[in-house]
């Protein structure tokens, strides 16, 4: 499953009849078009869908996560707890690692560190995934906005072109107060994750707070894959686009056990 990117949680209570809908839209325009294909906002959710066959479903109000996976009929659900033991158990487990490898003797450390430490924080060396600024800027539907890079191992795999939520004017009051405690809920959510060794690892994302992706770019294989944004439709958006489907399944979050790495 990628992530998107992946992230958050603030507490909305918005009166009903004060909820509007809009769907934030993005076209392709190279390579066939990136991941991120819709943001849709409504009923107090907002949802995003990534590569025709995951969606994403935040609920500020519930402070909940659902990803939901079309291609298997299957959904999770995280809260903020789930998140929180999630970092804790991977950040014990790292922790662990760590331990045994100071045990070591220094040739077999220095082998060990070779083989992982360019994927594992805290074994030593630059962390493998980085977020940059590029200094590029670009413009998009006649908005300014900056280049941001997520770079594995030096080697960048996905692009954003920030811009500012001025973009969003468009939206009503309501969809915007949503759309913020989403984009809350997810910074939230990934400062969760962000202790011990897990916190050189946890800014995955190209996303910058205060500011909405206006280009997003997939990088394969020397392969680009774009999509813009290209306005906003506020057309009606039925319950069911935020709900998981009928007949798919759940499947509940699975604690790693990493323990044995530690042997």
């Amino acid at each position: 499953m990628k992530s998107p990117s992946l992230l958050l949680a603030l507490a909305l209570v918005l009166p009903t009849a004060a909820l509007a809908d809009a769907r934030i839209q993005f076209q392709a325009t190279e390579g066939g078009g990136a991941d991120l294909q819709s943001l849709q906002i409504g009923h107090g959710k907002m949802r995003s869908d990534v590569d025709g066959n995951i969606s994403v479903i935040l609920d500020p109000g519930a402070g909940t996560m659902t990803m939901v996976d079309h291609g298997q009929r299957s959904f999770t659900r995280l809260t903020r707890a789930d998140i929180e033991k999630l970092g804790g158990a991977v950040n014990a487990a790292m922790a662990q690692m760590e331990q045994a490898l100071a045990n070591l003797p220094p040739e077999m450390r220095s082998q060990v560190q070779g083989m992982v430490g360019g994927s594992l924080p805290g074994m030593g060396g630059m962390p493998s995934v980085q977020v940059v600024e590029t200094g590029q800027r670009g413009n998009v539907a006649g908005h300014a906005c900056s280049v941001y890079q997520t770079r594995m191992d030096g080697k960048a795999i996905n692009e954003s072109c920030m811009g500012s939520l001025s973009a969003l004017d468009a939206l009503s009051s309501a969809d915007r107060n949503v759309l913020d405690g989403a984009f809350t809920m997810m910074q939230e959510l990934a400062e969760g994750l962000a202790q011990g060794p897990m916190a050189q690892m946890i800014d995955l994302s190209t996303f910058q707070s205060g500011m909405i992706p206006l280009r997003m770019t997939n990088i394969e294989n020397g392969r680009r894959a774009s999509s813009e944004f290209s306005g906003i439709d506020t057309s009606a958006l039925p319950a069911d686009n935020f709900a998981v489907p009928a007949g798919y399944r759940e499947e509940k979050l699975e604690m790693p056990d990493l323990s044995a790495l530690g042997r």
